[in-house]
């Protein structure tokens, strides 16, 4: 195991996730498609030569923290019955996390990455082929493009919460579904509810599980 691996794999234990070998060879070579593109595109403005603590928790750590609060596997009986697998949404992805981690925490899901940006866009979809990531596809467009609706899970980090951004939440999520916001500060967001806050490693930031208003 590399001692990136170690790092990895003490960030999931503190996380109290479990990784085998495969995630946390995925997780590392999502680190290192990052820094060979950082270097001719800014994805991230994190240091990534020699990968600091700070940017392993903020890239990694953070959705491992993050990964307790989305759904529970769908069992082998609902897949035999025809229904989808569980869907989660990545909004702004930019240099792919949280959404790539979770989804390699995750492989259960199906996960659509939403970038307004070609060059972005490109990066995240080589990630996919790199990574093997089944059930992984990166949308190049604006948000107001997106018609996807019932969506079990939401993830937005480091995106301006506005009126675009709010609609399109409330328009995607399923009635039972989570948006999961990375942030300092939660403002009152117009149709949604927190129903909880987890804090994350940064000690400003903060995760606000939230979910579509029952009017």
């Amino acid at each position: 195991m590399s001692d990136l691996s170690r790092r990895l794999a003490d960030r999931a234990r503190a996380a109290g996730v479990v990784l085998d070998d495969v995630q946390l060879s995925a997780l590392e070579g999502y680190l290192e498609l990052l820094a060979r593109w950082n270097a001719t595109i800014n994805l991230t403005a994190l240091p990534l030569d020699g990968f600091p603590d700070t940017t392993l928790d903020r890239l990694i750590g953070e959705p491992l923290l993050a990964s307790r609060f989305l759904p529970t596997a769908r069992s082998r009986v609902d897949a035999d019955a025809g229904q989808e697998r569980l869907s989660l949404f990545d909004l702004g992805t930019g240099g792919g996390s949280p959404a790539l981690p979770l989804k390699i925490i995750r492989p259960d899901l199906q996960l659509t990455m939403v970038e307004s940006r070609d060059r972005k866009s490109a990066f995240l979809r080589e990630a996919i082929r790199v990574l093997e990531l089944r059930d992984a596809t990166a949308m190049t467009g604006r948000l107001e493009a997106i018609n996807s609706v019932n969506v079990d899970t939401i993830t937005v980090r480091a995106v301006v919460w506005n009126a675009v951004l709010a609609a399109a939440v409330r328009r995607m999520l399923a009635a039972d579904g989570r948006l999961l916001l990375f942030g300092s500060s939660r403002s009152q967001l117009a149709g949604l509810e927190l129903v909880a806050e987890a804090p994350l490693i940064a000690p400003a930031d903060r995760l606000f599980v939230m979910r579509r208003s029952i009017l």
